[in-house]
């Protein structure tokens, strides 16, 4: 199983948001999520993700 990743940059203080998940059935977890909720979610919807958990 490979594991995909995306960054989001958000924030004043452009801090890193990490998506990490399995790209077989699209699951995903979000790793220190920072600033912009609005931004990741749009991330998020764009590649069809399901998020499982928020660390």
């Amino acid at each position: 199983m490979s594991v995909v990743f995306g960054t989001v940059v958000n924030g004043p203080l452009e801090e890193n948001c990490y998506i990490a998940g399995n790209p077989d059935n699209r699951h995903t977890v979000i790793i220190d999520p920072g600033y912009e909720p609005d931004r990741i979610i749009s991330e998020v919807r764009a590649l069809s993700l399901t998020v499982d958990a928020v660390l």
